[in-house]
C-alpha cells in the first residue's frame, strides 16, 4: 500500500470510529505532493492534502490534529467545501490525496474522469431527521405532519446532498 493510500485509510478509519456521519464514499482522487518518506520505525512524513464536504470540518479538523501528533513530520492541509465545488477543483486539476465526499453522485464525477487512485469506498451514512423547537409548537410527529398549514419548513440548500436523491419537495396546496 503506498505511503499516501495509507495515510488516507488512517484518516478514513479514524473516521468510522468515530462515528461520524452525514457523509459518504472517500477516496485518494488525484496525486499531490503527498507524504514523502517513512522513517526507519515506519511513520509517515511529509505533507498530506485532504479534500472533504464541509459538513465534516470539524471532525477532520480534529482527525487531521491526531493524525499530526501522532505522526511528528507529517502536515494535514484541509480544503472543506461542497462536495460539487471540491470535484470542480479536482477536476481542474487541484491535487488531492483523499477526497471525502457528501454523497456519490460526486464520487462517480471523479471516477468517470477517472481520476481515483483505486476503488471509492463509503466510510459512513446519513439518515434524515426533522428537527422542532425544543417546545415543538407544532405538534410535529412525522414527515406527513410537515404539510400542516402553518408550518415552517427548512430543507437542504440545491447544491448539498442531504439524504437520498430527492425531487424538489413542494407544500401540497391546501
Amino acid at each position: 500500500m503506498s505511503i499516501r493510500k495509507h495515510a488516507g485509510a488512517t484518516i478514513i478509519t479514524a473516521a468510522l470510529m468515530l462515528g461520524l456521519a452525514g457523509c459518504a464514499p472517500a477516496t485518494t482522487p488525484t496525486r499531490s505532493a503527498g507524504p514523502q518518506s517513512r522513517d526507519a520505525a515506519g511513520q509517515v512524513s511529509g505533507t498530506i492534502t485532504v479534500f472533504a464536504a464541509a459538513s465534516l470540518k470539524a471532525t477532520f479538523t480534529q482527525l487531521a490534529s491526531d493524525f499530526e501528533a501522532k505522526n511528528p513530520g507529517t502536515k494535514i492541509v484541509l480544503s472543506f467545501a461542497g462536495s460539487s465545488d471540491l470535484v470542480t477543483q479536482i477536476t481542474q486539476g487541484a491535487p488531492a490525496d483523499v477526497f471525502a465526499s457528501a454523497d456519490t453522485k460526486n464520487m462517480t464525477k471523479l471516477a468517470e474522469a477517472k481520476l481515483l487512485d483505486g476503488t471509492a469506498k463509503n466510510f459512513a451514512t446519513n439518515v434524515l431527521e426533522i428537527a422542532v423547537p425544543p417546545s415543538n409548537p407544532a405538534s410535529i410527529a412525522s414527515f406527513a405532519d410537515l404539510a400542516k398549514p402553518g408550518v415552517k419548513v427548512v430543507v437542504c440548500a440545491s447544491q448539498v446532498p442531504c439524504g437520498p436523491p430527492r425531487t424538489p419537495w413542494k407544500r401540497p396546496r391546501e
